[in-house]
């Protein structure tokens, strides 16, 4: 029955430097979230999904998950391309259990809560130890956008450092060689005046 559980994650990504900003919703969509879960080819902006689907593409058991406790991370990636039109930056989702699988000491994912009552004069506590499946949501983004301007610069940069890379070799071999007159009388041309 927990297993086909469902969570929402509205994630909203902005690169400011391009202006460019873009959600995991379409907007105008608030009938189709009502009818649809996630499907990475089908339903790539619909981002309800099971906790079965988490558990199963993290690669665990969701029974054992469910018993024991565990962190699932959810891992939405934005690698966008703003030449491109805005509708081919798309997220990719990746799932995977975050927590240590075989950990010996307090496995799987578990919290402590107390409950405090007064029982005839007496004060009194129950501690619940609680199992759960917490879900940590994980963004990274890149984008990039074509500009002359660095380009340029880096042009510059390259063939500056292949003058100077050249300058620097030649200074080597005429000044700290122990072959720098062979080496001198190769590259230099004696031309005689007149």
């Amino acid at each position: 029955m927990a297993a086909q559980f469902t969570i929402l994650i509205k994630n909203h990504i902005r690169f400011p430097r391009f202006g460019f900003s873009k959600a995991n919703i379409q907007p105008a969509e608030n009938h189709y979230l009502k009818s649809c879960t996630f499907n990475a080819t089908s339903a790539l902006y619909c981002p309800i999904f099971r906790l079965g689907f988490l558990a199963e593409q993290a690669g665990e058991d969701f029974a054992v998950l469910a018993e024991k406790g565990g962190v699932i991370g959810v891992i939405i990636s934005w690698d966008c391309n703003l030449d491109l039109p805005d509708s081919e930056c798309n997220p990719r989702y990746s799932f995977r259990r975050l927590d240590p699988k075989g950990a010996l000491a307090s496995p799987g994912y578990n919290y402590r809560f107390a409950k405090y009552y007064s029982w005839n004069g007496t004060c009194t506590r129950v501690l619940t130890k609680a199992y759960g499946i917490r879900v940590d949501v994980i963004v990274q983004g890149q984008a990039g956008k074509f500009s002359l301007i660095p380009t340029v610069i880096t042009l510059a940069t390259a063939l500056t450092s292949v003058g100077l890379g050249s300058f620097l070799c030649d200074w080597v071999l005429l000044c700290c060689m122990d072959k720098e007159r062979r080496y001198s009388s190769r590259k230099f041309e004696q031309v005689p005046l007149g």
